[in-house]
């Protein structure tokens, strides 16, 4: 896969990833009940990474692993849902509009690329 590129994939219990070296790669496994639905027949779904939803993807994950050990079990728990909602969008290629924090969100992104105030 051509460097910029993002891949979203289905694949069997035993997994292996390499990178190139001088590259960089962020691994997120989600369950196959997650997955299968937003993928159907195909098997995966790639696209460029600078798209507002992978960037707020990265984001979300970026922070939630920064602070997961001061968050307690609800705040645990929103965090994770939140990440499951915005990997669907990045599937979907889109932000579902009936999510209007996540649409709001990907719209201040998009808007902001770093994510950065």
């Amino acid at each position: 896969m051509p460097a910029g590129q993002l891949l979203i994939c289905h694949i069997g219990p035993s997994l292996h990833f390499e990178t190139l070296s001088d590259t960089r790669a962020k691994v997120l496994v989600l369950s196959a009940a997650t997955l299968r639905p937003l993928l159907g027949e195909r098997r995966s779904v790639s696209g460029p990474v600078d798209s507002a939803e992978v960037r707020l993807l990265v984001a979300h994950s970026d922070m939630a692993y920064e602070t997961v050990a001061d968050l307690g079990p609800a705040e645990v728990q929103a965090a994770h849902s939140t990440l499951i909602e915005l990997a669907k969008a990045v599937a979907r290629r889109r932000v579902d509009d009936a999510e209007p924090q996540l649409a709001q969100a990907a719209k201040d992104l998009a808007g902001n690329p770093t994510g950065r105030p």
